[in-house]
């Protein structure tokens, strides 16, 4: 393959470290210049041009943001090499992820023919090694996923999105179906898995007939991709960061796990929370991809416990505040603090959530002490009528055992919490400080026996 003279020429001398300054039919048409190369070596994307032409898109109209690109999947270089072009020429960087040595090593060959390893980094793994080998400067612009449609792989790869040091602005999926409720099995089912039925998404690629005609499995799309898809849309560009308010140029800004310590969470897990994250409570319980239940407290502008959780109150999609909209076994952990006194059925309450968490996942509850908070002998709560029940560590761990399966179980923490508290204060006046108990529930696969 020649070196494609466009890009070392033009593109070096006048651009380099600037696509601001390239008008949009500019970079297509140096996208499309090589796309012919690539396609001449048969390096070309497995994606249609259309999902190739909104990755381009979305990077240029993005480009403010800065942040690297990560890449996860190169079975054919094309894409891989068109992203590698938009780094080189913005001045930042891009990681190729893939399991196949043989895979990276013929993108890095083709790169290197193209002039474009110089803002390439390589990386052999999947997305969880990366994430846990590599320590971003800054959030990534957009980590771009080859889903290859199973729903295991998928699942993996989404929830790495948050075992990065840095969350990206973006995250773009191939394999998306519209058509499909997101039941389990499909890319779908992973996405709403793991990111929420409320994820905000933009649907991009090429779009099937309802007649489910497809290229053969070898053949191109009509615009020259080797899309291979069921109805629907291609993909997707989601933003795993929806949960905050849009920067005012269409991407949500990122929070990332360097500044947990300091985050705006709800209002009684926040006192607590620094000390939670310098003493590795999060990082012990609370790994990966959750859920944080109840997490506004009924306070405006609260974000989740962490930047892998998502948020879910009465508001959420779904969710009629008894059953979870998740699929069994799909969530690292779920956080609770101050939410099981509000629900009536208990038992209800908690087996659910031990079905959602998955085998060595955990469920972490914090409720109010009666003895610290209530400072009353039986219900009502002077300070909170909604209250059910009052708990004290005992009554906490009878409620447990009555909702969950013997030997499903394990308890791994269990505390009164009395940071800061103000012990002088009388029972008629509201206490100050850390008033809860603290416990961890460790979900573990029961044995083939039932207690006789």
């Amino acid at each position: 393959m020649e070196t494609m003279l466009p890009l070392n020429d033009k593109i070096t001398a006048d651009y380099n470290g600037a696509l601001v300054r390239l008008e949009l039919d500019q970079l297509f048409g140096f996208l499309n210049k090589m796309r012919a190369v690539l396609a001449a070596a048969e390096a070309q994307s497995g994606t249609s041009i259309m999902y190739q032409d909104a990755i381009a898109r979305f990077v240029f109209d993005n480009q403010h943001l800065g942040g690297p690109i990560i890449a996860v999947g190169c079975h054919r270089a094309g894409l891989p090499a068109q992203l590698a072009f938009m780094t080189r020429i913005a001045g930042t960087r891009l990681f190729v992820v893939n399991t196949s040595l043989e895979c990276l090593s013929h993108t890095r060959d083709i790169l290197e023919k193209m002039g474009l390893n110089t803002h390439t980094t390589y990386h052999q793994g999947t997305l969880e090694d990366f994430a846990r080998d590599a320590c971003l400067v800054k959030e990534p612009l957009l980590l771009a996923i080859n889903c290859n449609h199973q729903y295991d792989k998928s699942v993996e790869d989404m929830k790495s999105v948050y075992r990065l040091n840095r969350i990206p602005h973006a995250v773009a999926l191939h394999g998306f179906d519209p058509s499909n409720d997101g039941g389990s099995g499909t890319v779908n089912g992973a996405i709403y898995d793991i990111f929420g039925k409320g994820i905000n998404l933009v649907e991009i690629g090429g779009k099937t007939g309802r007649s489910r005609q497809m290229p053969e499995h070898d053949g191109p799309c009509p615009d020259g991709g080797l899309y291979r898809e069921e109805l629907g849309s291609e993909g997707v560009i989601l933003f795993p960061a929806r949960r905050q308010a849009e920067d005012g140029r269409g991407v949500a800004p990122c929070w990332s796990m360097t500044d947990v310590g300091n985050a705006p969470v709800g209002p009684e897990a926040r006192k607590t929370h620094p000390k939670r994250f310098k003493t590795g409570f999060y990082e012990r319980y609370m790994s990966g991809a959750g859920l944080d239940i109840g997490y506004t407290g009924g306070v405006e502008g609260v974000l989740p416990i962490l930047p892998g959780a998502i948020g879910v109150g009465l508001g959420y999609p779904g969710y009629d505040g008894k059953t979870l909209p998740f699929n069994d076994n799909s969530q690292d952990y779920i956080f609770t603090s101050h939410v099981l006194e509000h629900m009536p059925d208990y038992r209800h309450t908690i087996g659910d959530w031990h079905r959602v968490v998955k085998s060595g996942g955990h469920i972490v509850i914090i409720v109010p002490h009666q003895y610290l908070y209530e400072k009353r002998s039986c219900p009502p709560s002077a300070w909170n009528r909604d209250h059910k029940r009052f708990y004290t560590p005992g009554s906490l761990l009878r409620e447990i055992e009555e909702s969950l399966r013997p030997n499903t179980y394990r308890i791994v923490h269990l505390r009164d919490n009395d940071d800061g508290y103000a012990y002088h204060i009388p029972p008629e006046v509201h206490s100050d400080g850390c008033y809860e108990i603290e416990c961890v529930i460790r979900k573990i696969d029961g044995p083939p026996w039932i207690l006789g």
